[in-house]
């Protein structure tokens, strides 16, 4: 730590009233570090009014949504916290965060944090009484999701309504689109093409999802889903997968912002609830399974006109896990899909349709990157004239005598259907 962070980060520091740090807090504070992966360090003596100090290894971005995911996350702290005061910027350099929380038995704790020298350093003051986070040079962090973390007023937005209904961008479509039948096929090494099932979606005129049926080579429906809307807005999906089906049902506030997803099995009970919550930039989507403790997050980053710029999921399932995907006006250009420590895969996109993917093997799974790790191209063919293609070829590129050769291994023969 260095003299003029230790001096900033001790100044955007929230007030305490210097009461002793108790073990209940003391608790708190070592189980969040340590699911985080957080080192706890002798605070130095230039320090004041601070109770733990810590460094962390990832980027302060992911140190608060860490902070904020273990804080309240009832099976691995023994007492959770939520937030009293969202993180806010501060600091001479605008380099420094901080944010208030109140503990369930009443008490207030502060967090700030900084970046020094390649590694995160986190510290953490102890209140007895309400605290405030730093008045922050300007709100939130520019084009990252934890800028959603805040309490401002938020507008009447519908882009949230996305998530809901899908669409055509989510098959790589434009325009009217009524109906679009993927037939799939295998290709084994002597080009040989094997029916692989069929996919068959229809779209309302505004480009939402009406019905998906997904049957394998036989014919059997192995996949479905009805929708049904009122007044351009879904109220309810019928989902089967492979015999289990769930039904969901989507509220919506007086302003026709979606504010909750609720499923349930076929005997009528309730397993998930998925709430959205409106922000300035976009919108926060959190998961609540049987128990009620939330099993992910999403952070939804948009412009004025509903585009998504930037979004990032939090998943408690495997700790660790996340997934990042970036927009460029609205559209998909990249995502990022980290499932612990043991897997990555990344898609590349252009003009919202994927163009490539790879897969790399991490962690305890290093050893099986021989078999894990692959890398794939598409090939879009035959274009229909409206903006979309009729033949998806996916495959693999592979050197040979010095020349690059394109590997087909599945392919998509595409019917598509207009208004």
């Amino acid at each position: 730590m260095t003299i003029r962070f230790l001096a900033a980060l001790t100044a955007c520091v929230i007030a305490t009233t210097g009461v002793s740090i108790t073990s209940v807090q003391q608790t708190h504070f070592n189980q969040v570090l340590s699911q985080m992966g957080a080192t706890v360090v002798t605070c130095p003596t230039v320090v004041t009014n601070v109770d733990v100090c810590a460094t962390y290894t990832g980027s302060p971005d992911l140190a608060m949504k860490s902070w904020d995911l273990y804080a309240n996350w009832t099976s691995k702290v023994s007492t959770t916290a939520e937030h009293s005061a969202p993180w806010k910027q501060g600091g001479t350099s605008n380099d420094i965060y901080s944010a208030a929380f109140r503990l369930n038995d009443g008490s207030i704790y502060a967090v700030s944090l900084g970046l020094i020298n390649g590694k995160t350093n986190i510290l953490i003051a102890t209140s007895s009484t309400q605290a405030s986070a730093p008045a922050p040079t300007s709100s939130g962090i520019a084009g990252s999701p934890s800028s959603l973390v805040n309490d401002q007023a938020a507008p009447t937005r519908v882009g949230s309504l996305r998530l809901a209904v899908g669409g055509l961008a989510t098959y790589g479509l434009t325009g009217t689109v009524k109906e679009f039948i993927q037939r799939k096929v295998k290709v084994d090494a002597s080009g040989k093409e094997t029916p692989n099932g069929t996919n068959k979606v229809t779209f309302l005129p505004n480009g939402s999802v009406a019905s998906y049926i997904l049957t394998d080579v036989s014919g059997k429906v192995t996949a479905s889903s009805i929708n049904t809307y009122v007044d351009g807005r879904i109220i309810e999906r019928k989902y089967l997968n492979n015999n289990i089906t769930v039904n969901m049902k989507y509220d919506y506030d007086a302003t026709g912002n979606l504010i909750s997803r609720t499923e349930y099995d076929s005997n009528g009970t309730k397993t998930l609830v998925t709430r959205y919550e409106s922000k300035p930039n976009g919108y926060i989507s959190s998961e609540y399974g049987a128990s009620g403790d939330a099993t992910r997050r999403t952070f939804v980053v948009q412009d004025a006109a509903g585009n998504e710029l930037d979004e990032e999921t939090l998943d408690k399932s495997v700790v660790g896990s996340r997934t990042i995907t970036t927009f460029e006006n609205g559209v998909k250009t990249r995502q990022v899909i980290t499932i612990g420590t043991s897997l990555k895969l990344e898609f590349m996109y252009e003009n919202g349709r994927v163009k490539s993917a790879a897969t790399t093997a991490m962690g305890s799974l290093a050893s099986m990157a021989n078999k894990l790790n692959s890398s794939n191209v598409y090939r879009y063919e035959q274009p229909d004239g409206k903006g979309n293609f009729l033949k998806v070829i996916k495959g693999s590129e592979k050197i040979s005598f010095g020349e690059k050769a394109f590997i087909p291994e599945d392919i998509e023969y595409n019917d598509i259907q207009y208004y």
